[in-house]
């Protein structure tokens, strides 16, 4: 039987179906009762909206910040993490998340999020931040960096979009480009507009430049901080969250979303999907609150999966 926190094959979706349900019934009117309670204290409107997330690439840089940004926004009542390793193995300071039931992570073979059946990961969210990402380098060769930063990608977001998601937000890069002769903007240019082409009602694009991930800066962004400043991992996560919570607000009607339900405002709805792009400097705007450093950053990562 599937649990929480082990692999699965992703073969049986009846069992996972229901298993998941049954895990997102469980205690719900509680988190939604401290959520608001949360946003109360905080100085947010009581009757404001809580959210569902879905985070695959927590063990990343900017994945790993954005689980932490969401845990400490007080609208997203649960958080679901999808990836090769939960994000608490890394991280044990998110364990007590885990153990209250507001963050539920699910390590997943990631070739299979094209089965049908994988779609039932991403039912009853209301966004999905997918910041999968790796280097050639890292990958071991062109078609394994492909395999990550475009097939598992697109599948996440195919994954989504069937399950009536309606917010989707992507880390890209700056200078990504569908027509770049180069393999990196080239691969993330193809991902950009394979999401797009979903149509959800709201898609984000973050294309951050230099990132700041403090130990984790590989050898080329050490020395390439000394003649550019670096956007902080926490600031590009805060800007996404923040983003989606916007978008989301726009859209009251996507409350009822749900798996195997095309989204509202998506393909064959009748509304224009919207796709927003967040460059360098729409991060910043966004994510100007002062970050929270991310506590026990894990070390060595060498793909956001």
């Amino acid at each position: 039987m599937f649990e929480t926190g082990q692999a699965f094959p992703l073969t049986d979706a009846t069992v996972l179906s229901s298993h998941l349900r049954y895990a997102d019934r469980r205690s719900d009117c509680d988190f939604e009762e401290h959520s608001l309670l949360m946003a109360s204290s905080a100085g947010a409107t009581p009757a404001a909206r809580t959210f569902r997330a879905c985070v695959i690439g927590g063990t990343g840089a900017i994945g790993h910040a954005l689980v932490h940004d969401l845990m400490m926004a007080p609208r997203w009542a649960r958080v679901i993490t999808l990836g090769r390793r939960t994000v608490a193995s890394v991280d044990p300071t998110l364990a007590p998340h885990v153990t209250s039931g507001r963050l539920v992570e699910h390590t997943i073979d990631m070739s299979r999020l094209d089965a049908p059946e994988s779609a039932a990961l991403f039912a009853g969210c209301d966004a999905t931040f997918c910041a999968l990402g790796t280097t050639r380098g890292d990958a071991g060769s062109s078609e394994a960096f492909r395999r990550v930063d475009l097939e598992y990608v697109t599948a996440s977001a195919r994954a989504s979009r069937a399950a009536g998601v309606p917010q989707f937000s992507l880390v890209s890069s700056a200078g990504a480009n569908p027509k770049s002769w180069f393999l990196y903007p080239q691969t993330k240019g193809e991902a950009e507009e394979a999401v797009k082409a979903l149509s959800f009602v709201d898609t984000a694009i973050a294309r951050p430049g230099l990132l700041g991930r403090g130990e984790r800066m590989r050898t080329a962004e050490k020395f390439a901080n000394w003649l550019m400043p670096a956007i902080p991992v926490e600031t590009v996560a805060r800007a996404l969250r923040v983003n989606a919570e916007a978008a989301l607000d726009k859209h009251p009607e996507t409350a009822a979303a749900g798996a195997g339900a095309p989204a509202a405002g998506g393909a064959g709805s009748g509304a224009a999907p919207a796709v927003t792009v967040l460059d360098n400097t729409a991060l910043y705007k966004l994510g100007a609150a002062p970050a929270v450093a991310v506590a026990g950053s894990p070390a060595g990562s060498k793909a956001e999966l």
